[in-house]
C-alpha cells in the first residue's frame, strides 16, 4: 500500500467516535506503514466489513508481481503514485 493513502487514513481517525475500531484501524494502518502485511487478509476484510461490504472479501494475498500487474491494468500509475 502507498503511504499516501495510509496517512490520509490515519488523519480520518481523528475524527472517528468508535474507541475500539479506531485502535484496530490504528493497529492495521500502523503494520502497513512498516511495510507489514502479514495479516492482510484478515485486516483487509475487518475494513472491508466495517464499511458494509458484501462483493470482494479477500480470501489471499497476491504476490508482489501479480500486485504490479494489478496496478497497471487498473489505475494510471503515473498520477496514482505522485
Amino acid at each position: 500500500m502507498h503511504p499516501k493513502p495510509i496517512h490520509w487514513l490515519l488523519e480520518g481517525l481523528k475524527k472517528q467516535n468508535m474507541i475500539l475500531e479506531r485502535i484496530k484501524y490504528r493497529e492495521v494502518l500502523g503494520r502497513w506503514g512498516n511495510e507489514d502485511f502479514s495479516k492482510i487478509v484478515d485486516e483487509r476484510n475487518f475494513i472491508w466489513s466495517k464499511n458494509e461490504g458484501t462483493i470482494g472479501r479477500a480470501t489471499d494475498r497476491l504476490t508482489k508481481e501479480q500486485e504490479r500487474e494489478y496496478l497497471v491494468k487498473e489505475y494510471d500509475k503515473q498520477s496514482y503514485f505522485q
